[in-house]
């Protein structure tokens, strides 16, 4: 999600281009339900258009009222991929006061974002069956504390691959079929191991020779 604001400068419409990564992200909405410009009930005036890596918005108050600052609108994208990251930025705006004056912000903005997960999530590890790595990939929608752990059928711990606190978003480890020892392991069925706070999730993995 990105907001777009006015601060220090009370307006009642703004018409912009927001630009971002198409290879990475694609828009789907854009939303006044939170907007300043919605006054008694009555939700402002919005216009989107789209070309390749950038999206117009128009957003404006409907009727009379006095210019406003804060949240004009919220625009949706969804990534196109698991670990999307891209940079948002405005490449032209024109504001609108009550007074029918149309100035140009001076103050541009941009932000890098990232998807991040709703759920905490250990994924199914690919390839699998394996040889002789896999990859094995979990998902945190806020930073925590983590523990991804291989078991033997055994129950007992032969790799641990990831201890300590790791940000929100999608991470990805790969298992190159060694113990903590950097021995190679016997082919067999093992167990990728996900521990995040209280979550605690297993998959099965197949390596095999």
């Amino acid at each position: 999600m990105v907001d777009l604001n006015s601060v220090d400068l009370p307006l009642s419409g703004l018409g912009l281009v927001v630009e971002y990564d198409p290879q990475a992200f694609r828009f789907a909405e854009v939303s006044g339900d939170q907007s300043v410009l919605r006054r008694s009930g009555r939700d402002p005036l919005l216009y989107t258009s789209q070309d390749e890596g950038e999206v117009f918005i128009a957003v404006s108050q409907v009727g009379t009222a006095t210019a406003a600052e804060g949240l004009l609108a919220q625009l949706r994208f969804e990534p196109l991929y698991a670990e999307a990251v891209g940079l948002f930025r405005i490449g032209a705006a024109t504001a609108r006061t009550t007074a029918g004056e149309l100035v140009q912000p001076r103050a541009l903005g941009q932000v890098e974002t990232r998807w991040v997960p709703q759920v905490v999530s250990l994924q199914p590890n690919y390839p699998n069956p394996f040889n002789p790595s896999t990859t094995i990939g979990f998902q945190l929608p806020e930073a925590t504390e983590v523990q991804l752990s291989v078991y033997d059928v055994l129950g007992q711990e032969i790799r641990v691959l990831v201890r300590g606190m790791q940000m929100a978003g999608a991470h990805r480890v790969v298992w190159d079929g060694r113990d903590d020892g950097g021995r190679t392991v016997a082919a067999g069925v093992y167990f990728s191991r996900l521990k995040a706070g209280a979550f605690v999730q297993a998959r099965k993995l197949l390596l095999v020779k």
